[in-house]
């Protein structure tokens, strides 16, 4: 039996260059997050290039947009997109929990800090 992420694609190519270009996009975020914060440090015609990162965020959210609509063009019925909601809830929401806990500890230690 296929597992159902192979089958959501099944003759409609890779979409692997397009996830390495997220990845690119998300690490262009970051530098530039760390390079504001002193944290690293990029040469100005790299960091001017890229923008602050303000291209890559924009460029990371519609390509994600994209990838999930290719992915998922094929749920037609009621019971699919319930589906496709409560698969996107599972994945997403634990990761906002991990968040939101190290957020809170850090946060936590800052102020006990300061």
């Amino acid at each position: 039996m296929k597992d159902s992420k192979s089958s959501l694609n099944e003759g409609f190519g890779d979409l692997k260059p397009l996830t390495g270009l997220r990845f690119l996009a998300a690490l262009a975020v970051l530098a530039s997050h760390l390079y504001q914060r002193d944290l690293i440090w990029l040469p100005l015609p790299f960091y001017s290039a890229l923008d602050g990162g303000r291209t890559a965020v924009t460029f990371f959210f519609v390509l994600s947009g994209f990838i999930l609509t290719y992915s998922y063009r094929n749920f037609q019925s009621r019971t699919s997109i319930r589906n496709f909601y409560i698969k996107r809830f599972s994945r997403l929401y634990p990761v906002l929990i991990l968040s939101l806990a190290i957020a809170s500890l850090v946060t936590y230690l800052a102020i006990g800090n300061a």
